[in-house]
């Protein structure tokens, strides 16, 4: 007798694994998936799939291994296969009066398939071994493992690592430091750095601000610390060359095992160096696209630092070109570039423009016993250039006259 029970299997590894999930004889064993689903509401008959497939899989051996176990009690012999089809030459209906046996077979669709009432056929051993699998059938080498104990062995030596790496501190920064670099074997990488595109914003052009220079030397540092300096034509041995040191240090996927390597050449001093500027480089303003004059994080950490733009910026064509010409006048006034300049009404807007940039540069280094005019050049600071309004914990504690002057 032939009985095929249609097992449940999931969804969707390939269509030969999405089989409906109707009853099965050893119930109880599939009655432990614990799962998700996935159910076609639109289909004629029931269609619900099992998402997990290694799980369903392990299931779907226990459920047969307990049905031969069981049958094994009650017929002559029980044959179990795991193969796309089965040789069923081998056997035949039994007669009146012979003791017949069941034949199980476990598709690798996950569809279980029951024959009984069947006796063996005669056949040379050496015929059956060469003909075990249908010849229609694709030959399959049987692996050590089965995929879903190679994923459970995998978890238990991760989590044994995991463990003894919250001990190992320094290990665990070269293993942090080797990730962030992209330097993760396979697709396995889940941490990694993602440059802050300010960084990619002053890449390639003349006259960068001193602070991208900062960076890139830092990041250049490093560079010739984990490996040979690249010559102008040559590839670095850990990415190709990009925009700069701080690019090639996180932007390609690297050969891990090699970058580890390199990482554990380096101190205790350079380690954590590099271990900060990874995650620095990451660190900017979220929203290059919006004015920033909330109490966020970025500015939090600026006022920490007691960063003043002033030390690090002045008002250049660039920023000037892109204001109206009304806005460039206001600017002129509160600079005081009008006592150097002529009639402001004389200019054009980009003579303006060039005019009010060499006022900054002049006024740039005045002390504070220069001029007033030149003081207000040395000391105007656009509002979107500061980093919004001082946390209240310190502006309640901070002296009035310590507070920042007031912008445009």
């Amino acid at each position: 007798m032939n009985h095929e029970h249609p097992a449940r299997s999931p969804v969707p590894a390939s269509p030969a694994h999405q089989q409906p999930a109707q009853a099965h004889r050893p119930r109880r064993h599939l009655e432990r998936y614990s799962g998700t689903f996935t159910s076609n509401l639109f289909a004629e008959a029931e269609a619900t799939y099992f998402d997990d497939a290694e799980q369903f899989h392990a299931l779907q051996r226990q459920a047969v291994e307990a049905m031969a176990a069981e049958r094994s009690k009650t017929v002559a012999f029980v044959d179990v296969f795991d193969t796309q089809g089965v040789s069923w030459w081998h056997y035949r209906a039994a007669q009146d009066g012979e003791s017949g046996g069941v034949v199980i077979n476990l598709t690798p669709a996950g569809r279980v398939e029951v024959r009984d009432g069947l006796v063996r056929h005669e056949v040379q051993r050496t015929v059956a071994a060469e003909t075990r699998e249908s010849p229609l059938a694709t030959r399959r080498e049987r692996p050590e493992y089965p995929s879903w104990l190679v994923r459970h062995m995998a978890a238990h030596k991760t989590l044994a690592v995991q463990t003894l790496l919250i001990a190992a501190r320094r290990t665990a920064k070269q293993v942090a430091v080797a990730m962030l670099m992209r330097g993760a074997d396979g697709h396995h990488g889940r941490v990694s750095v993602e440059a802050h595109p300010a960084l990619a914003l002053f890449s390639g052009e003349d006259g960068r601000p001193r602070s991208h220079d900062a960076v890139e030397a830092a990041a250049a540092h490093f560079e010739r610390m984990l490996g040979p300096t690249p010559a102008e034509d040559d590839e670095p041995a850990y990415g190709p060359r990009r925009r700069g040191a701080w690019e090639r240090l996180v932007d390609e996927p690297k050969d891990g095992a090699d970058l580890y390597e390199r990482v554990k050449r380096l101190s205790d001093e350079d380690l954590d160096g590099l271990h900060l500027l990874l995650t620095i480089l990451a660190f900017g303003q979220g929203d290059l696209d919006a004015i920033d004059h909330g109490d966020s994080l970025f500015n939090r950490v600026a006022h920490d630092l007691g960063t003043d733009m002033r030390d690090w910026w002045r008002p250049d064509e660039t920023f000037l070109g892109g204001r109206t010409r009304d806005q460039i006048c206001t600017i002129a006034m509160e600079s005081g570039a009008t006592v150097s300049m002529a009639r402001l009404s004389d200019y054009k807007k980009s003579g303006l423009v060039t005019a009010l940039a060499k006022h900054f540069e002049r006024t740039a280094d005045a002390g504070d016993d220069a001029q007033d005019w030149q003081i207000k050049g040395r000391d105007w600071l656009p509002s979107a250039m500061r980093f919004g309004p001082e946390p209240e914990s310190r502006a309640e504690n901070k002296p009035d006259a310590d507070l920042p002057a007031a912008a445009e």
